[in-house]
């Protein structure tokens, strides 16, 4: 069997197996919608902004960064309580490339840097962040 013949053979498939409701056949019987009734109720609110971003990795760290720059007001939300998501939270690896980069890498290495010496002074961040591989 050639490629494309499998391919097609694998849509045709996926499509009959999913069956009519999937592609909108009118023999598909109509669900009812099904709801959950909230009562009223007051929530206080702790915060007003424009833009709130959920989840503080890489994406969602750049889309608040974004969203911040341009003038809104901005509120990241992030379980882990920590920049980089799961990757940084469950120490799974170095997600980021960060030597001779240019943008957001250098603000970022730079604010670590003071915020370290602030904690730490004359510590720091340790030279091989901040040393350029030749």
């Amino acid at each position: 069997m050639k490629r494309r013949q499998f391919i097609a053979r694998s849509a045709v498939g996926a499509v009959a197996a999913l069956g009519p409701q999937w592609i909108g056949s009118a023999a598909a019987p109509a669900r009812k919608a099904r709801v959950v009734q909230e009562p009223a109720r007051k929530i206080p609110l702790d915060a007003e902004a424009d833009v709130i971003v959920c989840g503080a990795g890489p994406a969602g760290v750049a889309a608040a960064i974004a969203a911040a720059r341009k003038g809104a007001q901005t509120i990241l939300l992030e379980v882990h309580g920590c920049l980089g998501g799961v990757w940084t939270a469950g120490a799974l690896s170095w997600i980021l490339d960060y030597q001779n980069k240019a943008g957001l890498m250098p603000e970022i290495l730079r604010g670590l840097t003071e915020r370290a010496d602030e904690a730490s002074p004359g510590r720091g961040i340790p030279p091989t962040l901040t040393t350029r591989r030749s």
